[in-house]
Parts: structure tokens; sequence; C-alpha cells
């Protein structure tokens, strides 16, 4: 089955950029004495793992129903890399559609010249919180 988040398909699997980074919390904070207190937890729990990705080639009616996705708040099936697996997805709150351009021109396009053109083609990024594989 192709890469897909819901109903959108698309022709290129997505790039995921931040596979396999680990979960990590703390914090390093100076003190006024110039002492540094690092703060690290001992057991990250690695569940609800945040999905930084890249599409290409995908048409403004697709890239409109991924704003909707996003706006929702709801969880959609996905498979985000074309790798046969399944897992349960939801749109960031911050930025769960961003950097939007056209795949030619950029932001340099009157998107409703192009409407349903064969160049209505755009690329942008997805933050996604994987919430539970399949």
């Amino acid at each position: 089955m192709a890469a897909h988040i819901g109903s959108v398909t698309y022709t290129y699997p997505l790039k995921w950029i931040n596979k396999n980074v680990p979960v990590t919390l703390g914090s390093d904070v100076r003190t006024r004495s110039g002492n540094l207190v690092m703060l690290r937890p001992v057991n990250v729990s690695q569940d609800y793992i945040c999905a930084k990705l890249v599409f290409e080639w995908v048409p403004m009616s697709d890239v409109a129903t991924l704003y909707s996705y996003w706006k929702s708040g709801n969880s959609y099936s996905a498979n985000l890399e074309n790798s046969g697996g399944s897992v349960t997805v939801r749109f960031a709150a911050k930025d769960g559609v961003a950097n939007v351009k056209h795949q030619a021109w950029g932001d340099d396009v009157v998107h409703a010249q192009i409407e349903g053109d064969i160049l209505d083609l755009y690329t942008g990024e997805l933050n996604l919180i994987i919430e539970t594989e399949n």
C-alpha cells in the first residue's frame, strides 16, 4: 500500500527527517554564581513520538485536507514511509502542517491560476505525534 495519512495518499513516501531520535527530557540552567544545574530524568517514556516529515508533489486539494486534519485534532491511520507498517497519528497543535510552498515556484505563485492544473503541486512539512504502532 502507498504512503498515506487518512485519505491523503502520497505519490512518494514521506521523508521522516527525525526518525529514530530518542525522546529526551531535561534542562541545563546556569545559576547566578555561574554553576550549571543539570536535570535529567532516569527513565523517559518513548511513547507518543514526535515525527517531523517532509512531503512533496502534493496537489493543493490534498494540502487543504491535511489542514482540515490538523484543525480537527483527530487521530488518523497512516503509513508514513510506504513500509507496510501502520501507525495512528495526530497532528501537533503547533505547526501541524508547515512551510507549504509551491513545488516549482515557492511563494511566488498565484494559487487560483494553477488550481487543478498539472503544475498544482506543493511541498511542505508535517509535524505529527505517533500515538500507537499497529
